[in-house]
């Protein structure tokens, strides 16, 4: 797993090395651990802007999925940066709403 922790360290995302090395993404984190390397801190998924944009797409009716698609993240960090920035998160399609 050298090359794994090398290519970490070259600056590689732990998604990019989950799929150059067909692993696990905890498996990925667990080498990294066992060898001591220091794992880089990562910001806000989305800037203020962005959740902007995206508060604004929400309420025109696009899914979760559409805006993470746009802005190249999972649409559970699209809902999370909604929902702190307080907007109405719509029910999934066929749950009950409570």
């Amino acid at each position: 797993m050298e090359r794994l922790i090398a290519a970490y360290e070259e600056g590689n995302s732990v998604a990019h090395l989950v799929a150059r090395f067909n692993v696990n993404r905890t498996t990925v984190l667990a080498h990294l651990d066992r060898n001591s390397v220091p794992r880089r801190q990562t910001g806000p998924k989305l800037s203020a802007e962005d959740v902007a944009r995206a508060a604004g797409l929400y309420r025109d009716g696009l899914s979760l999925a559409a805006i993470g698609q746009r802005f190249r993240v999972n649409a559970s960090t699209v809902g999370k940066a909604l929902r702190r920035a307080d907007v109405q998160i719509r029910p999934r399609r066929g749950w009950a709403s409570a």
